[in-house]
């Protein structure tokens, strides 16, 4: 005759038709667990079995491997162990709520889900501070070879209009914009403040052009290392583009460098000057 009566590991009502006393397998946890009855001996609880039958420990490897997945992906910013340690400590913590006499590490799961979480935050923000000052420095090498590109253009237009009118006005960045030899765009430097608005009042804002070397190109007195233009300390004393009276153009570092340039050009300059005087 059948009879119910409750598992001695999971603790749910099993219906057997075994005699009392008589061993059966629990259709829930799968544990071999003894018929109870009128006449069966008491039940004293043990050592939860496997479902194999063999008696096994309570299982954590699934909350000790979230754990460690958890704090190796959050020490080495690893993306994936954390992501592994999150997800492993999520099915560890559901397994141990579900069947708690057969899986442990609730504490250890919880740990995981922990680490693991932070690490997913973590990992981003570390990557882009240890990415942001390679982005800035790519960002400011762009802006000297636009700067550059600008000085270029201010000597090139300088140097052309010297050699077809033999002559060159005093205001020589004004002249070169209102004859259209040149943009306002290419006297404003990117990597400082300056807008159209500025150029338009001051020309030399952003560039300076070394005084006599117009006269110096109108009289065809000039050396190969002669600084025509240059730019005022646009970034932050780290140096500066300078245009050369032989038409090439070069970062020099740091800024200082350039002014001694400028007066070694002006002190070449007024003895070029002395020399060529009438004795």
């Amino acid at each position: 005759m059948a009879q119910q009566f409750p598992c001695s590991s999971c603790g749910r009502m099993i219906e057997s038709d075994q005699e009392p006393g008589q061993p059966v397998r629990c259709p829930f946890c799968e544990a071999v667990v003894t018929v109870s009855g009128p006449s069966a001996p008491p039940i004293v609880p043990g050592p939860v079995p496997h479902p194999g039958g063999a008696g096994l420990p309570i299982r954590t490897g699934m909350a000790t491997a979230a754990l460690v997945c958890g704090l190796v992906g959050l020490v080495t910013c690893f993306f994936p162990v954390a992501l592994v340690g999150l997800v492993l400590g999520i099915i560890a913590l559901v397994r141990t709520n579900d069947q708690p006499l057969m899986y442990g590490g609730r504490r250890r799961a919880i740990a995981g889900i922990c680490t693991g979480a932070i690490g997913l935050v973590m990992i981003p923000l570390v990557v882009i501070a240890i990415l942001f000052p390679s982005f800035s420095r790519a960002g400011e090498r762009s802006k000297r070879i636009t700067c550059a590109f600008n000085l270029k253009c201010i000597g090139t237009s300088m140097q052309i209009y010297i050699r077809e009118h033999k002559a060159m006005p005093d205001n020589a960045f004004q002249v070169l914009m209102d004859t259209g030899e040149m943009s306002p765009k290419h006297l404003i430097c990117p990597s400082s403040s300056k807008t159209l608005q500025d150029v338009s009042a001051d020309p030399y804002a952003c560039y300076v052009l070394v005084p006599g070397m117009v006269q110096a190109l109108v009289d065809e007195i000039e050396g190969p290392n002669w600084v025509l233009v240059y730019e005022r300390d646009n970034h932050k004393g780290e140096g500066g583009n300078v245009f050369y009276a032989d038409g090439h153009t070069e970062f020099v570092r740091p800024y200082s460098k350039v002014l001694e340039e400028v007066q070694d050009t002006q002190q070449r300059l007024s003895e070029a000057r002395a020399r060529a005087r009438p004795q």
